[in-house]
């Protein structure tokens, strides 16, 4: 006979939408990525990191009311509401067709046997029938599942980035352990999208199940051994799959800082840097020892879970047999019809068949409940931090910070360490210090992207990335938007006028590119366009300041190295100009601006210099006022005699220009838990 079954949905994360396969397919196999399929318990309050699976990071269970099934289906009605319902109907019912072709068929035999051959016409035709009804339910099934899932893996994928950008900070991008939980579900995200696939094909596999095992219970209760037997083999798969699931939790961690320096020894930005240095040497002895390392632990639970399997194969086997020889002899002394006979050794014939999928749906549908389950966690702890955090307002225009104290996660030291500050209105500070002193985290928790882990920062707008905020950033770990020119500068904002734009351009010195006629409005940015346009590192960085210029009437200007890869020649010119336009919009919206810069000429036009050393905040004062101290002296001369002409150490660059810095590239969040920034 020809037997139908649907191929299994436990796919790995990484292939995208499942196949299932016509009748008459292999019995499926068990293997693909398991998971934990007990629910997860609750390992103790009080970490903000979710909620956790047995073998997973300890952190806070989300509420009861956040049901993960319900999650999980939901998903999948959200994005096509009736392919869902098609895809779940039809994977339920479309197996009874198989159920009756096998009767029908059954009872053909048997009439031919008793010589009534109106009968058997009668029941093969009905039994043709039921064959076609499942060959064209399978078709169509497979056809609005596949649009389902595509349409529920762009939903999943927008939910995904709706949550890491909606906090109102950046500090989960800080936290190791979230990072790891985020990736699990980043890499394994396309089993968030077989809602209703997987729960139709469990359902129908079980309604198909139940009708052979009361055929085959009425042919001979020894039959029942097969299903009984498939119960242990199932719990066998558990135990083997949470092996696997176990081995691939512990390589995590490995496998995520094996991407990364995969990325370092790839990326063109590192070219020069590796080829002139043993930096490849080291990058790749790095990406081998953690690559090792991750394969030993995925190897470590592959052969428990190999042990296990064995040990389920085994048992099935055995109630098989057992099975298969008191029907023969229950045949034989007639005490079960030929009919129902037939009937069950052809329904018995799939039995393992749908022992083995129904395994492989289940677990499928852990893995997508656990995957769902990280979800939740890594939902609850950013929407936690999403919600609005209004600054206290002293009442009066400017920033105070009161005791400030930031520690990243897991760090040895305070990035920051008791910080009193006050930025008066109309105000424009430049903030210098040794490389480690910590004045990019100074500047992000001055923006609002960090909160403060001790102290009170009151005044200034802040930042809720959901609505805007009244705050421009200029980092210099600038992002490279690769859209067309114009879309790369406003990301999408329509509220910059004309004039505004134009002024971007010229203090930024966009626009002199644009002058030339070297881009355009137009020009697409980047590799990701088969015409695109790469640009230099100072150009990229250019058109990052234009983006950050755009915005008028912010009352919060901040610029961290925001010149660093800009070329010596232009770098004096561009960041006079970003001197003098800050100087302008502070004062005409009581605002305060704040730039970062390795370049002191610049202090000469701001009006006060905060110096910071290992995290606290030495001095604040003009210039010629701080010319006095001796850490500041020390700094200044130091960069005097850099640029000078003839100075030990110098290079031939004229006084006043700048000295170009490779853009600094994104620090891990293990190495920032490490040192202060």
């Amino acid at each position: 006979m020809t037997t139908e079954t649907s191929a299994a949905t436990g796919r790995g994360a990484e292939h995208g939408p499942s196949t299932k396969s016509s009748p008459g397919a292999d019995p499926p196999t068990t293997s693909g990525p398991g998971a934990e399929h007990d629910p997860p318990t609750t390992s103790g309050p009080g970490a903000e990191h979710g909620p956790s699976t047995p073998s997973g990071p300890s952190g806070r269970r989300p509420a009861a009311s956040a049901r993960p099934f319900s999650l999980f289906l939901g998903l999948s009605f959200r994005a096509d509401r009736s392919g869902a319902w098609t895809t779940l109907l039809l994977f339920t019912f479309r197996p009874l067709a198989t159920v009756l072709f096998a009767l029908g068929l059954a009872g053909m035999l048997a009439a031919l046997l008793d010589r009534d051959v109106a009968t058997a016409v009668a029941l093969a035709c009905g039994a043709c029938a039921a064959l076609v009804v499942q060959l064209a339910l399978s078709k169509t099934a497979l056809a609005v599942s596949a649009r389902m899932v595509d349409r529920t893996g762009r939903l999943v994928d927008q939910e995904i980035q709706q949550l890491l950008h909606g906090t109102r900070t950046v500090e989960h991008f800080h936290d190791p352990e979230l990072l790891d939980r985020l990736e699990l579900v980043r890499a394994e995200r396309p089993r968030l999208t077989e809602g209703a696939d997987v729960t139709g094909l469990i359902a129908g596999t079980l309604l198909r199940l139940g009708s052979t095992v009361v055929v085959a219970a009425l042919a001979t209760g020894w039959l029942l051994l097969v299903p009984a037997a498939s119960v242990l083999s199932y719990a066998c798969t558990l135990r083997a799959e949470r092996a696997r699931q176990r081995g691939r939790e512990a390589a995590a961690e490995a496998d995520r800082l094996r991407a990364e320096y995969f990325v370092l020894g790839t990326d063109p930005d590192h070219r020069d840097e590796l080829r002139l240095t043993e930096g490849l040497a080291f990058t790749l002895a790095r990406h081998r020892a953690h690559a090792r390392e991750a394969e030993r632990a995925r190897a470590r639970g592959a052969r428990t879970a190999f042990a296990w399997s064995a040990l389920g194969v085994l048992v099935m086997t055995g109630a098989y047999g057992t099975g298969i020889a008191f029907l023969t002899r229950s045949l034989r002394d007639g005490s079960t019809s030929v009919a129902t006979g037939l009937a069950a050794l052809l329904l018995l014939s799939s039995v393992t068949v749908l022992t083995g999928a129904l395994i492989r749906y289940v677990s499928a549908l852990s893995d997508s409940l656990r995957v769902t389950w990280l979800l939740l966690g890594v939902r609850a702890v950013l929407e936690e931090r999403a919600a609005p955090m209004a600054r206290p307002s002293t009442g009066e225009p400017g920033i105070r910070l009161r005791d400030v104290t930031f520690r990243y996660p897991g760090g040895r030291a305070p990035a920051l360490s008791s910080v009193d500050l006050d930025l008066r209105p109309g105000r424009v500070y430049a903030l210098v210090g040794a490389n480690g002193s910590g004045k990019s985290t100074l500047v992000q928790v001055l923006a609002g992207l960090l909160p403060p882990t001790e102290g009170t920062v009151t005044g200034g707008p802040g930042i809720d990335p959901r609505h805007g905020g009244g705050a421009s950033i200029v980092s210099q770990d600038y992002a490279r938007f690769e859209f067309a020119l114009a879309d790369s500068v406003a990301l999408g904002s329509d509220r910059a006028t004309a004039e505004d734009r134009a002024r971007a351009h010229r203090d930024s010195g966009l626009g002199e590119l644009l002058d030339r006629g070297r881009l355009s409005q137009d020009t697409r940015l980047g590799r990701s366009f088969p015409d695109g346009t790469e640009l230099s590192g100072g150009q990229w960085q250019r058109i990052a300041v234009c983006r950050g210029l755009l915005p008028d009437g912010a009352t919060l200007l901040m610029f961290d190295e925001p010149t660093s890869a800009v070329d010596p020649l232009a770098e004096d010119q561009l960041l006079s100009h970003l001197a003098s336009w800050s100087r302008r919009s502070a004062r005409a919206h009581d605002g305060v601006a704040v730039v970062v810069t390795h370049r002191l000429s610049l202090v000469k036009e701001v009006d006060e210099v905060i110096l910071l050393d290992r995290g606290r905040v030495v001095a604040v004062a003009p210039h010629e006022e701080l010319l006095e101290h001796p850490l500041y002296q020390g700094l200044y001369g130091a960069q005097q005699r850099a640029y000078t002409p003839g100075s030990a150490g110098s290079t031939a660059v004229p006084v006043g220009a700048g000295t170009p810095v490779q853009a600094g590239t994104r620090a891990r969040a293990t190495q920032e838990n490490e040192e202060s920034r």
